[in-house]
């Protein structure tokens, strides 16, 4: 029996990963991630996209395969997933740092999932690269990660150069810009880049690269049954629908959401 009756490539048994002890192992010391990984609630990595999970003899996908299942290494089973050919994402080989990433071509694709959270204050952190210094069209505010409470606008996302004030720079999108500020570096390069946004009542704050870039003092708000969305801004109230300018442009290595 495969994980998702509708993805033939995986299997039931998938193996979960230890964060701490795959951080510990890559900076050889000890991080001290095992005092947080209590509060981790979505881990997805693309180097490790269906974590051991594939029934055939490929321990990765291939270069250039569309992503239908993209696991997640919490332990919680938040996998996010795409049924719709048109809408996969590509799994890339050899990229940053000789690792994997998933691809996003900021026109139709996305990757999304349903769970039983209920978020109120959170921290998204991600690492990705843009597929151009400058967003337009479809992406002209796309989304690398997007949490969602489900059947409502009400949304927190990490978004790219969605408004005028914001050209070229990473910024705190939200349900009607009601949560808004941005980050005060202006993108030189299409990256990598490490954001961290924190969501946390009237002290909000964006990182970059480990620097606080942006801050605000909004009231957060919960997300109940909340939607872990990759590639998109949002989905349109009460539709799975997303938003027709909020794809992401680029590359996406690492997602990891704490509560």
């Amino acid at each position: 029996e495969d994980v998702f009756d509708f993805d033939p490539n995986l299997t039931l048994t998938t193996n979960v990963i230890d964060l701490s002890d795959v951080a510990d192992a890559e900076i050889n010391q000890d991080s001290g991630l095992d005092t947080i990984e209590d509060n981790l609630v979505l881990w997805l990595d693309a180097a490790n996209p269906h974590a051991g999970a594939r029934i055939d003899t490929n321990e990765l996908p291939s270069d250039n395969e569309t992503i239908q299942t993209w696991i997640d290494l919490s332990g919680n089973n938040h996998h996010v997933t795409q049924n719709q050919e048109l809408n996969k994402p590509i799994h890339k080989l050899n990229q940053q740092g000789g690792n994997g990433a998933i691809q996003f071509d900021g026109e139709t694709q996305y990757i999304w999932g349903e769970s039983n959270e209920n978020l109120n204050e959170f921290s998204m952190i991600v690492v990705a690269k843009m597929g151009n210094i400058d967003f337009t069209g479809n992406n002209s505010g796309g989304a690398v990660v997007s949490i969602q409470e489900k059947g409502s606008d009400n949304f927190d996302a990490i978004v790219y150069h969605e408004r005028d004030t914001t050209d070229r720079k990473f910024m705190h999108g939200s349900s009607e810009h009601a949560r808004f500020y941005a980050s005060s570096i202006t993108e030189e390069s299409t990256g990598p880049v490490i954001l961290h946004d924190q969501v946390k009542n009237e002290a909000f704050k964006l990182y970059r690269n480990g620097a606080v870039v942006g801050e605000g003092t909004p009231v957060s708000t919960d997300k109940s049954n909340a939607r872990f969305i990759i590639g998109n801004r949002h989905f349109l109230t009460n539709t799975l629908d997303p938003s027709v300018n909020g794809y992401w442009y680029g590359d996406i290595y690492e997602v990891l959401v704490f509560n």
